[in-house]
Parts: structure tokens; C-alpha cells; sequence
């Protein structure tokens, strides 16, 4: 042996070692310190280590120091020893000494000892070659000796035991060397021997010794190891070494085999069996583990049967042995299982042979036997279902043992271990056998292996599947195992049956799936009591957020599913995690085998994957539902992660399918849509299918009839996967024939009473065109498949659906059965569908849009034909009526939808020839009445369309001559436009002319509608098109003739126009603009004339309408009407007259404006809006001269009865101001304009005087009319007509001042009289309206001057000697009779504060009064009557204070003013005294002044006609003169030195100044002016001028006055 330590080091080291050893030695032992003087000399000469060995002498101190057993010398010696063992340098003569030193050295101390173990190991090896035979049986000896020793320490044991295994390996190994010198024979049977070298021989004697652990005889000269030093178990130890480290040697040797048969085995079987040492038992358990290997079957093939039988058998009880003893064998099987060649190899040399044992199947049954114990039952606790117990017995952690008991070989007794680790380890054995088998066919198929390995395998499952089938079912129905192990279980099985398809053995297949499937369904079981809610439910929001989210793929239509079942069941079910598990790897499975799958085996998966999904969707209820209080009653240990492991087994198996063959997704399909029908027509056979069990009687898997619609949501998720594959496939039988097909004819069909099932067939076949469409848009240009094939394939489909659909019959049994409904629900997911189609296909489609429409109309056809039920249906539950009328509604909606795609995106790539049908399907969504927003956004695709007409033909070039014109219009004349549109083509003028006027036509029809939003939403529109596109409209006649016509003659209702109103508002100002704009010039478009009386009877025909709302709007637009029709010039009189009838034919009715109808406008504003129209009616009238005095007066009456409205808006007033209505009249009667004809003009006059005259006679009507059944806050509105009294006052005043003179006509007319009599009222009734302006004049003074004016005139006219004949009399004195009326009036006293504020113009008006008459005094005119009436009237004016008692008894009792006069003049004063009491004064002093003056004036008045006039005047004068002076005589007497009162002074010097100036003038004119009796009367005074006398001194300057009235009385002519 080599060495790395350089000699000089190794020598210099060994030098003082030996120093210290002769040091040491020299008081102890002479011998020793000669030898290691000796030693130290060598070492001087010696130059390297080969040199060394050839001194046999050097290692002589150390041999002689271990010898002395001097432990001082024997350490020294052994740290020499140390140094000389890692390097060949001592003799081969020498080893020997060597090794006894050891031997001695053995016996000293615990360091000695460990010294010489730790040399021993290196020793060996560098001196390997040398130690054979005797020296071999020596170094061994070493370490023997040192594990009998008494009183020996455990370090010292372990290190020896250490070391001696290691010797012994190295002694093994060595022996795989081959040899040169092969001089022993060593026996390799009982009569075989054979020739060895010295290591094979060593090995030999070394296992002999070995294996003679507990022999009887042994022969101790040829023994190389004394076995009797070492104990039992540890010889055992070093056993199960040598059979694990040198296994290859023992199959090589055929000496150690025969030692091995004969030797070995027996003492393993003695030991395991006869034993009751729990420590000999596992070695032996451990050796016999080492045994049986694939390479020791043939070498030992009885003995390994031996063996195996030998545990099976302690295992099922046939030999009688503790527990812990089959533990051990269940170990030692659980240990070998996991080699699945050694079980494989087992089987091809014992289960095959038939000579043989079959240990397999024996081993299985005697597990099954096991397990059948009672006690062995009673730990499995087998349920019928998967279920799992509240506490595991059988579990990982408490079932095993922590260290196996085969790993105890330190115990001296068993532990105590769990009661059911039998139980767990036949569970790992059978799951590692499981796997194995599994493992291997995976294997085996994807190499290519011989046929023979092929069979063999196939005939070892065939053989073990029942006893592993049963044992799996066992464990997977108990209901201790814990999850681990169940889950263990779960693989095990699923690699057992994917063995089986792998195999191909179809029956244990459908055996492995069946109880998969069966397992699953029956787990879940029902329960009908409370759930409570527990704290890990709510945990359970993530597992409820992502359970909504699993697509249809694993749970289908759970909103479905669930909606079905709650309908169908009283329970709900609960679902375990171990039904999770099991579903997991049957879907696993059938990922893995799907492609090999027969009908039978896809029948147990999909059925399974049915009540699965039908379960989970029950358990995402319940995490929704984990709030409420009625829930299952146990609470689900189902949790996101369960339901999303599963969801991904789903999903992998789905996209699985991808990779099948045409043939086996055909075979999947087909197992599909059987199952599917199946499904339903179980149910329908059943009927109630209420507590439906999973499984048959015979434990078959039934449909799930809670979840009809699985199998149809799962044909739409495979159709989605291998979409690729369903469109390009061309066979006769096609996946897509197969899948379309039935999806249509489940959603057409109604012999299932579950209609979801009807909606789910849509909804996947909906799905499946879309996907396909979706995939045709990533097609690559070079595919066969083009997208434009796809597109006819899809659209035929929905057309396919649609119409199957359409051609079911309806009636009230379908309507009851709820047929109806989903038949909408299905043509709402078709039009959804073709939406998408669009968005795909739009672009480039061309000749489906015929299908495409035929698809958008399918629910206006629908509707229409459900129409007929509707009535009936409402009678008895109106309820189905608005659940049929919701799902309309939300098929229109989605048809709208897509019709609205077609707009935005593919107007302008649609054909010409697809427009009509464009218009139409535009024209059902308008009239549909299900949805208002619909119909009214569709009138708006209207201007789209138009929009795209006008482009179309801004860009054709082609002319339309004038022959083409005319036959054009003739044949659309004729009714044939529908017939031109189909006849012309897509370019032809004559085509885009037909198809405005056909999409005007169909615009204009909408205004039909009884929906206002869409009339008014249509006539807009229609109007916007007119506006912006009427450029490229066809010729005007044939609008005329084709769409206004129509609208202007549609019929109604009233109650139809009263909800019109913004229609009709909306359609007059289109129309006013319409034929404002293009309708003026007669002489171009024929006819014109017929298109405005149509127009105009449309507005007479809506004002006959009882409505304000709508009377306002039509009179408002006829304001337009009217302004616009002004500029055309040749506008016909006969339209302009029917205008005029329209307006003045207006029916005025008064109405309450808080009453009207909805708080809309009333009669009030209508009125106003009627008046607002006249000034232009008025130019249109007074441009063509047709105004005359009748349509003027029927005018005035208009407004006449506008002005007199009676009642005026809330919070309103017209005291300062006109309402706005009387506004209106006034301005409406300004149009008028002034010098007008004579009669005209006393026309409008008279009209006006009776506005003026409102606020006195008609307000006191209204009032006494309306005013008891007003409230006093109402009667407030009662009108005061104050404000438009005055205004219209001050107009009249205008007027009359517009015109100088009147005529014979105007006078005789009875319209003056009337005029007068206006004017007089406010005159007579003292109006003070307008005085509270501050300077302006009141009324009745404005309506004075008016009449005065008016008087003039007239009076002018009478004056003239031309007028005497042509005015009758009559009529003369009719107006001297109103004329001193009003003359009179303002002398009227009405009370003191009016008489106060109107004193200064009564003198004023009264002047002026009083000169108009004197000035047209005639001869018989004013009458005499008159004028007494007129003078009576100034001298009741002229009293100053009310008459006191003696003068009310003189009134009374005389009959005329003389006899007044006569009376008072004869006054006894003597007799009767006066008073001194104060007079009460009458208001309007001065008037009185004036009066009495003007009684002096009319007396000595000596102009024309005087002499009618004082005849009359001097009686009244002298009576009052009277008065005044009876009064004076008699109360100045008593007032003794008391001053006279201020107005008796005034009153005295009036009269006596005025009858003093009468006097005179009597004397100055003498007969000739005054007649005798004037004289007489004036006598009458000369008493009482005389009486006043004495009296006069009290007034200054009256004496004088009395005197000269004395002397001028005495003047008087007699």
C-alpha cells in the first residue's frame, strides 16, 4: 500500500516514538529499550520504507512492549503500530506477531483497546494480501475477544461490533477478486465441491461461520470465526449486512449459495418462526428482507417460496403468532410490494407455474381474510356510501407505527402500537401493488416490449384485479380512513383501472368506472333538516366567488340546475370532499383513456359527471345561501379548493378531446346526445321524479333528472374545443350534423315538461355558432375552409332553428304550458347569436342578408301571431299576458340590437336591393308597441337611411329625362311603387326615387301610431329628411301624391288628437316650413293648389277639436301659417278666405283656466294666440281687398268676445294694465288702420266703445253670474277691465280725431246711437279709471271728450239745412236725449270724496256741454223736454246745503216751481222763526256757484233760441233765488250780532248780483226779449227783496245791492 507521507517525516515521527519507548523502558525493561535502540540504529541507515520491511528486527520493541502489558510502553507502542499500519513496511514473517500484540493489547485499558480497534480496520487493508487463513482468524479474534470481555464498556462494544463488520466486509469484498492460486476446495453441494484461492476460502469459512449462529457442532480447528463470542442478534445484524452489501457475491459463488440453502434460510425460518425475542425476530425478519430480491429467485426459488408462504401464512393466522410477529410480516410484505419487478418475477415463477404456489393471489386473499375479522370490520367501519367518520380511526399518524417495528432491531420487546396498523399496512401493501401495477403498464406502453412481457403482465392483472378490486372497494367504502389514506387509495385504484385500459380489457374497465361513478353519485346524500352555520362557512366567500366563475364545463346551467331542482326537490344534498376526490379521478381517467372509451364505458363517466354537476351546483346554492337560516343540516366540508381541483380535472378531460380521433369524438358525441335524450325521456317516463335515487336496484347509474340540461351545456363546451374539427370535417356523418341536429330538435321540441331544458339546447347551440364564427376569423388564407362558408353554414342554422321554431302551432294550451314563453326566450338567443355572426361576418356578407332579415323579423312574426291569444288570455290571468309581453319585449330589444349593429357598421356595404327589406324590418320595430324606446330610436335610423339614398345619388352620374319622369310618376300614381322598387335596378334613378318615396311613405305611416313619442319622434324625423335631403327627393307631385296627402288626411279619434298635441305641433310647423320653402311657385309643381287646401282644412279639421292644448298649438302654428304664406304672391283668394272662415269660425269658450284638462294652456291662451294671428290674416285680407263691414264685425266680434273674458290667470290683474289677452285685442284692433270708410269706421268704433264700456254692466254680470259659485279667493280673477277700458278709451279718441266729418249713412246708423251709449257709461258711472296715474284723465272725463268729439260731428252734421230731411226726427231726438244725458252728468253729485276729486272737471265738461248746446239750440231740437232736463239738472246743482224742513214741506206740497217760488215769497216770517243751527253743506261747492250763474246766463241768454230757453229757465231761477233768500230773512234775524255764515254771504250777493243783472237786462230789452209772464215770475221776488232790507247790513255791500234791486223791480215793464 501506498502512502502519501514522505519517509523523512514517517521516519523522523517513528524515531521519537521509539525514543520515548527506550526512555520509558529503561527503568522497566532492559529487552525493550536494547530492541527500540536497535530500532532507532535502523532507522539511521534505512533510506525509504521498502528498506525498512527488509528489517524484521525494527517491529521487535513494539511486539515486546505490547506484551509486557505495560500500559505506558503498550500506548507508545501503539501509536507506532498506527503509523506502520498505513504503509507496507513491516515482513510478512512479523504479522503474525504483530497480530498476537494486538490480541495482548486487547486486555489493558478502555484506550488501549479503542487504540487497537481504530488500527485494526487499516492494518487490514494495507497488509490485506498477507492476512489469510490463520491470520485472518486472528485480527478477527481482535475484536471477538473484545465482545466477550466482562465488565466491558458500550464503546468498547459498539467500536468492536463496528469493527468487525467491517473486517467481515472486507473479507467479502476481497473475495470477488479473482484468484491465481486456487489450492482449497470448498463445498458447493453435499457431495459438489470446488477450488477456491485463499480470499474465496476465508469468505467461505467466514459466512460458514456465520450462518452458525445457533448450530449444535462446531469444529473449532477450521473455524475463522469464533461465533460463540458473538451474540445472536448481532451475528444476525452482521447477516443482514452481508446479505445487503454482498448480494452480488452470493449470487455469484455457488459455495456461499449452498451456504446460503442450507445454512442461511433455515436459520432465518428457525428464527421467525420458533423465536419469541422480539430483537432475533426483526433480524431475522431483516435478513429474510435481504433474501428475497429478483436476483436470488432462481438461486433460491424453493426457499423464497418457503419464506414468502411462511409470512403469508403467520399473516392469515394459519401458524399461531403474536400480533407484533404479523405486524412484522406485514411490514416485511409492505417493504417488498414496493418493488414491483420482484412481484412481477414472483409471479412469472410461482403464480404462472402450476407446480408452483400462487403467493400473489394467496397473499391477497389472505389480506382480504384479515380484513373480514370482526375486529378488523369494526376499524374499517364499511359504509354502503363514501362517507367519513367525525374522528379517523385509521390514519397516518395514529394508525402507523412511528418506527416501523422492522427498524427496531434495538428493542428487546415489541412497542405498543396502534390496534389498526394491520389494517393500514395491508391498506399501503395493496395501494403499492396498485401503483406498481399501474406504473409498470404506463411503462409498458411506451416502450415497445415483446408480446411475451405483454401477456405475462395481462395475465398477472387478470389475475389480481378481483382480489385488489375488492380490497380497494373495501377501503374505499370505509369510513375511518383518514383523507391522506383515502386519497392514497383513490390513486392506487385509478392506476389499477388505467392499467386496465391500457390492457385493453374492456369489462374490468367498466368495473373500475362503474364503482367511480357509483361512489360518487351515492355519496351525496340527501337531507331534509336545518343546516346550521358554522364558523368555517363563513370561510367559504372565496369558494362561493370562484364556484360562480366555473364554467359550464363542469357544473352546465347551475342557475338552471339549480331552479329545476328546487322546483323538483324538498332537500337538498350534501356533498363530501371525498366525493370530490373520487369524481377527480374518474375524470382523470377518462382524460388518460377517453381517446379508447366504448359507448359503455363513456355511459358510467357521463352519467356520473351529470349528478356531479347537479350536485356542486346545489353546494354553490348553499355557499350563497350560508347566511340563510333553512340550510342543510350538516354543514358542507366542500371548499374552493375542492371545487376548483375538480373544475380543473373537468377542464383538462375537456381540452383532452382535442387530441381524439374523428372517430372517438364521434363515439363521444353520439354517447353524449344519447345520454341527453335519455335523460329526458326518463323523466317524462317516470314522471315525478321527486327523491330520485343515483343508482338502480343492480347498481347502475342512472340520468340525473335534476340536471336535464348537462349533456347540452357539455356539447356546447366540446363543440368549443374542437370547434377546428367540427367545421372542417366532411364526412357523410359529421360531428357537426350530429351536434346541430339534436340541439335544434331539443329546442324545438315540446314533449319535455322542463322548458329550461328547450333554453339550454339554444343557448349551447348559440354558443356553438359563435365559437365557430370566432374561429373562422383566425382561418389562414390558405385553409379550405372559407369564411364566407362558414357564414352560410351558421346563418342556415339560426334559419333552420327560427323557423322550426315559427312553425310550431300556438294556441292556449301552449300559452298554459309555458311554450310560449320559451319560444321567445329561444328566438331572443338566436337574435343575440346573429349579433355576433354581424360582427364576424358583417363586413363581407353579400348574399345572406336575406337570412339575416328573415332572422331580425322572426319576433314581429312571433308577436303577430300570439296577438290573436292575447285577448282571451287576459281575461283569465293577466298575468301571463305580462310575462308574454316582458319576453317581446326583450326579443325586440335584442332584434333592435342587432338591426342597430347592421346601421352603424354596414349601411353603406348593404346592396340596394336589401333596403326595402331594411325599411320594412325599420317599420316593425317602429309599430311594435312593446317598447317605447325602440320604436322611438328607430325612427331615427329613418334619417340613415335617407342620408344614405342622398349620397348614393350625389354620386350617379345617369340623367333622368322628362319621358322618364313622366312614365315614372304615372306608374307610382297608379299604386305600383312596391312593384318599381323590385323591378328597377340598384343603380337606376328611377330605384333610388322609389326608394325615397317608399321610405318617406313608410316614415310618414308611423305618424299613425297611437304612441305619442313615436308620432312625434316620426314626424320629426320626416321633416329632418325633408330639411337636409330634399335635393335628391323624387318630384314633388309624387310626395304630394304619396306621403302628404296621407298625413293630412289621417283620421281620428278626439281622444286621439287631445294626446297629440306635440304631434300636431310638431307636423304644422314641418308643414308651414315645408310649403314656405317649396311649396310657393305655382306655376312649376301641378296642383299646387289642392296640396294648401289640404293643408288648411288640416287646421280647420284641428281646431274643431275640444281641446285647448291642442286648439293653442294649431293657433299657434296658424300664426305661422299665415306670416309665411304672406310673400307668396300667388297665393289663391279661395285659400285666404277658408283661412278667414278657420279663424273667425272659432268657437270662444269661456273656461276656467285652473279646470282645464292637466293644467295645459286653457281658452285664455288659445284666445290670446287666435287674436295673435289676425294682423297677419289682416295683410293677407287687406292685400287681396277682401275685408267688408261683415267680416270686419264678425271680426270685432271675435275680439269683442276676447275682451270680455271672464275670469283673468291666477295671481293676476288688469286694474293698472290690460291682461295679456286684452293686450292682444288691443293690438289686434290697432292693425286697423285709420280712415276707414264712414261705416267701417263707426264699425270699429262702436266696437270699440263697447270694450270701453266692459268695466261697469258686463263686470257686473259676470259678476252676478259667476260670482256665487267663486271662492272669495277666485272671485278676485273676476277682470276689472279697467286697464283695456282706458287704453281702448284713448284709442277711440284717436280714431274718432283720424276722420273730420260724417255722413247722412253714418248719423241714421243704429251703430251711432250704440256708440253713444258706450261712451256714455263711463260718463254716467263716473268712472275714475286712469285717475291714479297722477296727471292722467279717468276714464269717464277721456269717454266725455270722446263723446263730445263724437257730438260735434254729429251735431255739424244736423246743424246743416242739407240734414233736416235726410234725419229722421226720431233719430234726432234719440241723440239730443243721450246727448243732455251725458250733457247733465257731470253736474250729478255721487259723494263727497268723488265730488271732490272730479269738481273741476265737472265745470270743465260741463262748459263744454253747455256751449255745444246752446250753440245748437234749433227750433224744435233739443226738444223742450230736453231741455227742462237739462235745466232742472243745473238748478238741483246749484244747492249749496240739503234743504231744511220748512223747505222739504214747501217742495211737498206744491206742484210746481211757481207755486214754490209763491210760497216761499209769501213766507210768514213773523210767524215761523229761522235757525241758528249750522246748514249741512253739499259737496262740490263751486259747481253750485257755476250752476246758479248759469240759471242768470239761460235767463237773459239772448242768442238763437233763447226763446225756447227762458221760458223754461226763468222758473227755475226764480225758485231758487227763493230759496235763498227765505232762508236768509228768516236766520239772520237770530243771529243778532252774530256773524252771517260764509256761505250765506255768498250765497245772498250771488243771487242778489245775478237777479240784479237780470233785472236790468229786463229793463234794458223790455218786451222784446221777455215776455209778460218772465216778468210775472220775476215779480214774485219783490216781497222778498224788500224783506231783506232791513237784514242787508249784516253782509258789507249788500244794502246797496237790495236798494238798486227795489229800484230796478219798479223798472219792470208791465
Amino acid at each position: 500500500m501506498s502512502t502519501t507521507v514522505p519517509y523523512g517525516k514517517f521516519a523522523e515521527q517513528l524515531y521519537r516514538d521509539l525514543h520515548a519507548l527506550s526512555t520509558e523502558a529503561k527503568r522497566r525493561n532492559a529487552e525493550i529499550k536494547v530492541a527500540s535502540d536497535k530500532s532507532q540504529e535502523i532507522l539511521r541507515i534505512v533510506k525509504g520504507f521498502d528498506d525498512l520491511a527488509r528489517h524484521p528486527d525494527f517491529v521487535a520493541p513494539f511486539v515486546l512492549s505490547c506484551s509486557s502489558r505495560n500500559a505506558k510502553l503498550t500506548t507508545i507502542s501503539m501509536q507506532c503500530f498506527q503509523k506502520l499500519a498505513t504503509v507496507n513496511c513491516i515482513p510478512d514473517q512479523k504479522i503474525e506477531d504483530v497480530l498476537n500484540a494486538f490480541i495482548e493489547s486487547a486486555h489493558l485499558a478502555v484506550e488501549i483497546q479503542l487504540k487497537v480497534l481504530q488500527v485494526i480496520p487499516i492494518f487490514f487493508k494495507t497488509y490485506s494480501t498477507v492476512v489469510t487463513g490463520k491470520l485472518c482468524s486472528k485480527i478477527l479474534k481482535c475484536c471477538s475477544i473484545l465482545l466477550r470481555q466482562p465488565n466491558k464498556t458500550p464503546m468498547v462494544v459498539g467500536t468492536a461490533s463496528a469493527t468487525l463488520q467491517q473486517l467481515i466486509n472486507d473479507i467479502l469484498e476481497r473475495a470477488i477478486k479473482p484468484e491465481v492460486n486456487q489450492t482449497l476446495s470448498v463445498a458447493t453441494g453435499n457431495t459438489e465441491s470446488m477450488m477456491v484461492g485463499p480470499f474465496r476460502h476465508d469468505a467461505n469459512r467466514l459466512f460458514y461461520d456465520l450462518c452458525s449462529l445457533k448450530g449444535t457442532s462446531i469444529n473449532h480447528t477450521n473455524v475463522l470465526l469464533n461465533i460463540e463470542s458473538i451474540p445472536e442478534d448481532y451475528g444476525l445484524e452482521i447477516l443482514e449486512s452481508v446479505l445487503s452489501n454482498h448480494h452480488i457475491l452470493l449470487c455469484e459463488c455457488a459455495d456461499l449459495q449452498f451456504i446460503l440453502r442450507t445454512k442461511a434460510v433455515p436459520l432465518f425460518l428457525r428464527s421467525i418462526s420458533s423465536s419469541r425475542n422480539f430483537s432475533i425476530v426483526i433480524r431475522s425478519a431483516r435478513c429474510l428482507l435481504m433474501l428475497v430480491r429478483p436476483e436470488f429467485l432462481k438461486v433460491l426459488e424453493l426457499e423464497l417460496e418457503i419464506i414468502i408462504f411462511l409470512l403469508i401464512n403467520i399473516v392469515s393466522n394459519d401458524i399461531e403468532s403474536p400480533l407484533w410477529k404479523k405486524l412484522v410480516a406485514l411490514e416485511l410484505f409492505q417493504l417488498l410490494c414496493k418493488n414491483f419487478s420482484l412481484l412481477l418475477g414472483l409471479f412469472k415463477f410461482y403464480d404462472m407455474l402450476p407446480d408452483r404456489k400462487d403467493i400473489l393471489s394467496n397473499l391477497l386473499k389472505s389480506f382480504q381474510n384479515l380484513l373480514a375479522s370482526r375486529e378488523n370490520q369494526s376499524y374499517l367501519n364499511i359504509s354502503l356510501t363514501l362517507d367519513k367518520g367525525d374522528t379517523p380511526l385509521i390514519s397516518q399518524e395514529s394508525s402507523s407505527a412511528k418506527v416501523p417495528l422492522i427498524e427496531l432491531f434495538d428493542k428487546p420487546n415489541p412497542p405498543l402500537v396502534d390496534q389498526t396498523y394491520s389494517v393500514y399496512l395491508i391498506l399501503s401493501i395493496v395501494n403499492q401493488i396498485s401503483e406498481g401495477i399501474g406504473a409498470y403498464a404506463v411503462a409498458l406502453n411506451q416502450k415497445e416490449i415483446g408480446q411475451k412481457e405483454t401477456d405475462i403482465f395481462k395475465t398477472l392483472y387478470n389475475t389480481l384485479f378481483p382480489d385488489l378490486f375488492s380490497l380497494h372497494k373495501s377501503f374505499l367504502y370505509s369510513t375511518t380512513l383518514d383523507t391522506p389514506l383515502f386519497h392514497s387509495t383513490i390513486r392506487a385504484l385509478q392506476k389499477l383501472s388505467h392499467a386496465s385500459g391500457i390492457l385493453e380489457l374492456s369489462d374490468t374497465l367498466e368495473n373500475c368506472l362503474n364503482l367511480f361513478g357509483v361512489a360518487t353519485v351515492e355519496a351525496c346524500t340527501p337531507t331534509s333538516a336545518v343546516k346550521s352555520t358554522t364558523a368555517s362557512d363563513q370561510n367559504l366567500s372565496t369558494a362561493t366567488a370562484m364556484l360562480n366563475t366555473i364554467s359550464g364545463s363542469l357544473i352546465g346551467h347551475a342557475q338552471n340546475a339549480a331552479g329545476s331542482s328546487e322546483a323538483l326537490l324538498p332537500q337538498a344534498y350534501s356533498i363530501h370532499p371525498r366525493t370530490i376526490s373520487v369524481f377527480r379521478a374518474l375524470v382523470s381517467l377518462s382524460v388518460s383513456l377517453g381517446p379508447s372509451f366504448n359507448a359503455q364505458h363513456w355511459d358510467s363517466f357521463l352519467k356520473t359527471w351529470q349528478w356531479m354537476s347537479f350536485f356542486l351546483s346545489e353546494q354553490s346554492n348553499d355557499f350563497e345561501d350560508s347566511r340563510s337560516i333553512l340550510n342543510n343540516s350538516q354543514s358542507s366540508q366542500v371548499t374552493s379548493s375542492d371545487i376548483n381541483a375538480a373544475k380543473t380535472s373537468i377542464v383538462k378531460f375537456c381540452e383532452s378531446t382535442q387530441n381524439y380521433s374523428n372517430t372517438g369524438f364521434i363515439i363521444l358525441v353520439q354517447a353524449i346526445i344519447k345520454e341527453s335524450t335519455n335523460c329526458a325521456l326518463q323523466k317524462k317516463k317516470n314522471g315525478d321524479v321527486e327523491g330520485q335515487l343515483p343508482t338502480s336496484s343492480d347498481g347502475k347509474i342512472l340520468n340525473c333528472a335534476y340536471n336535464e340540461d348537462f349533456f347540452l351545456v357539455q356539447l356546447g363546451e366540446l363543440s368549443r374545443l374542437n370547434m377546428s374539427r367540427l367545421l372542417k370535417e366532411k364526412k357523410d356523418v359529421s360531428s357537426w350534423d350530429l351536434i346541430i341536429g339534436h340541439l335544434i330538435q331539443e329546442a324545438s321540441s315540446r314533449i319535455y315538461d322542463n322548458e329550461t331544458l328547450r333554453l339550454c339546447s339554444v343557448d349551447t347551440l348559440n354558443n356553438v355558432v359563435a365559437q365557430a364564427a370566432l374561429e373562422s376569423s383566425e382561418l389562414e388564407p390558405s385553409s379550405s375552409l372559407t369564411p364566407e362558408m362558414v357564414e352560410q353554414k351558421l346563418l342556415t342554422t339560426l334559419v333552420k332553428l327560427i323557423e322550426k321554431i315559427l312553425r310550431l302551432e300556438r294556441n292556449r294550451e301552449a300559452v298554459h304550458n309555458g311554450f310560449i314563453e320559451t319560444e321567445c326566450d329561444i328566438i331572443f338567443q338566436a337574435l343575440r347569436t346573429l349579433k355576433g355572426l354581424l360582427d364576424v361576418f358583417g363586413d363581407s356578407m353579400q348574399t345572406t342578408w336575406g337570412m339575416v332579415f328573415r332572422i331580425i323579423n322572426s319576433p314581429f312574426e312571433m308577436i303577430h301571431e300570439n296577438a290573436a291569444l292575447e285577448s282571451s288570455i287576459l281575461e283569465e290571468d293577466s298575468s301571463i299576458l305580462d310575462l308574454i309581453s316582458a319576453k317581446h319585449k326583450g326579443m325586440i330589444q335584442v332584434s333592435f340590437d342587432v338591426f342597430k349593429l347592421i346601421f352603424d357598421d354596414f349601411l353603406q356595404t348593404l346592396p340596394l336591393s336589401s333596403l326595402k327589406s331594411v325599411i320594412d324590418t325599420l317599420l316593425n320595430f317602429v309599430r311594435q308597441e312593446r317598447d317605447l324606446n325602440i320604436s322611438f330610436s328607430s325612427i331615427s335610423q329613418f334619417w340613415l337611411i335617407g342620408d344614405y339614398l342622398r349620397t348614393s345619388i350625389s354620386k350617379g352620374k345617369e340623367q333622368f329625362s322628362a319621358s322618364q319622369r313622366s312614365e315614372f310618376v304615372a306608374s307610382v300614381e297608379n299604386g305600383n311603387l312596391a312593384r318599381l322598387i323590385m323591378a328597377y335596378g340598384d343603380e337606376t334613378r328611377e330605384m333610388y326615387y322609389a326608394l325615397w318615396l317608399y321610405l318617406l311613405k313608410k316614415l310618414v305611416e308611423c305618424t299613425a301610431d297611437e304612441r305619442i313619442e313615436v308620432k312625434n319622434g316620426a314626424i320629426q324625423t320626416f321633416f329632418r329628411i325633408v330639411d337636409s335631403h330634399s335635393s335628391s327627393f323624387p318630384p314633388w307631385e309624387l310626395v304630394i301624391h304619396e306621403v302628404l296627402a296621407p298625413l293630412l288626411l289621417q283620421g281620428g279619434s278626439s281622444d286621439q288628437y287631445l294626446k297629440s298635441v306635440e304631434f300636431i305641433n310638431l307636423t304644422l310647423k314641418g308643414l308651414i316650413q315645408l310649403f314656405s320653402l317649396y311649396f310657393s311657385d305655382f306655376s312649376i309643381i301641378p296642383n299646387l293648389e289642392s296640396a294648401w287646401e289640404l293643408l288648411v282644412r288640416y287646421v280647420a279639421k284641428l281646431l274643431q277639436i275640444p281641446s285647448f292644448e291642442l286648439s293653442f298649438v294649431v293657433l299657434k302654428n296658424l300664426r305661422c301659417l299665415l306670416e309665411a304664406m304672406l310673400p307668396v304672391e300667388a297665393l289663391p283668394d279661395t285659400i285666404v278666405l277658408e283661412l278667414y272662415e278657420t279663424w273667425s269660425s272659432y268657437n270662444m269658450v269661456y273656461s276656467d283656466s285652473l279646470k282645464s284638462e292637466f293644467k295645459g294652456k286653457t281658452n285664455f291662451e288659445c284666445i290670446g294666440e287666435l287674436l295673435t294671428c289676425y294682423p297677419f290674416l289682416h295683410q293677407l285680407l287687406n292685400s287681396r281687398n277682401l275685408l267688408d263691414c261683415q267680416k270686419v264685425e264678425t271680426i270685432f266680434n271675435v275680439m269683442n268676445c276676447a275682451a270680455r273674458y271672464p275670469l283673468l290667470p291666477e295671481f293676476s290683474s288688469d286694474n293698472q294694465k290690460p291682461s295679456t289677452l286684452q293686450k292682444t285685442v288691443l293690438d289686434s284692433v290697432k292693425v286697423f288702420e285709420l280712415q276707414q270708410p264712414l261705416q267701417v269706421e263707426l264699425l270699429i268704433l262702436t266696437q270699440i266703445s263697447t270694450i270701453v264700456a266692459l268695466p261697469f254692466e258686463t263686470r257686473a254680470r259676470i259678476e252676478n253670474k259667476l260670482g256665487p259659485r267663486l271662492s272669495s279667493t277666485a272671485r278676485k280673477r273676476i277682470p276689472s277691465f279697467e286697464a283695456i277700458s282706458y287704453e281702448f278709451c284713448e284709442y277711440l279718441a284717436k280714431r274718432l280725431e283720424s276722420f273730420a266729418e260724417v255722413d247722412e249713412q253714418f248719423v241714421n246708423s243704429k251703430r251711432l246711437l250704440k256708440l253713444l251709449k258706450n261712451l256714455s257709461v263711463p260718463i254716467v258711472s263716473k268712472s275714475l279709471i286712469g285717475g291714479s296715474k297722477g296727471t292722467s284723465e279717468t276714464l269717464w272725463v277721456r269717454s266725455s271728450r270722446c263723446f263730445r268729439l263724437l257730438c260735434q260731428k254729429v251735431l255739424t252734421f244736423l246743424n246743416n239745412r242739407k240734414a233736416e230731411s235726410a234725419v229722421p226726427e226720431d233719430v234726432r231726438d234719440s241723440f239730443y236725449s243721450i246727448f243732455v244725458e251725458v250733457a247733465v252728468t257731470p253736474l250729478k253729485r255721487v259723494s263727497t270724496d268723488i265730488d271732490s276729486a272730479t269738481e273741476a272737471n265737472d265745470m270743465e265738461e260741463f262748459a263744454c256741454y253747455k256751449d255745444i248746446l246752446l250753440k245748437s239750440l234749433g227750433p224744435k231740437f233739443p226738444t223742450n223736454k230736453q231741455l227742462e232736463i237739462f235745466v232742472s239738472a243745473v238748478w238741483a246743482g246749484s244747492f249749496f246745503h240739503e234743504v231744511d224742513e220748512i223747505e222739504d214741506a214747501i217742495i211737498k206740497s206744491t206742484d210746481s216751481l211757481d207755486e214754490v217760488a209763491v210760497k216761499l215769497a209769501e213766507f210768514p216770517f213773523d210767524d215761523v222763526l229761522g235757525s241758528t243751527a249750522d246748514q249741512i253743506s253739499l259737496s262740490k261747492y263751486r259747481a253750485a256757484s257755476m250752476c246758479l250763474r248759469t240759471l242768470m246766463e239761460f235767463t237773459i241768454f239772448d242768442e238763437a233760441g233763447y226763446d225756447r230757453l227762458q221760458p223754461i229757465c226763468v222758473p227755475f231761477m226764480v225758485s231758487r233765488y227763493a230759496f235763498i233768500m227765505r232762508r236768509y230773512i228768516s236766520d239772520v234775524e237770530l243771529l243778532n250780532r252774530k256773524p252771517v255764515p260764509k256761505g250765506m254771504k255768498l250765497e245772498m250777493l250771488l243771487v242778489l248780483n245775478g237777479l240784479n243783472q237780470v233785472l236790468k237786462c229786463v229793463c234794458a230789452k223790455g218786451k222784446d226779449s221777455f215776455d209778460s209772464q218772465t216778468v210775472a215770475t220775476l215779480q214774485i221776488l219783490y216781497p222778498l227783496v224788500l224783506r231783506a232790507i232791513p237784514a242787508s247790513h249784516k253782509i258789507p255791500g249788500l244794502q246797496t245791492i237790495v236798494q238798486e234791486l227795489s229800484l230796478n223791480f219798479t223798472r219792470l215793464p208791465t
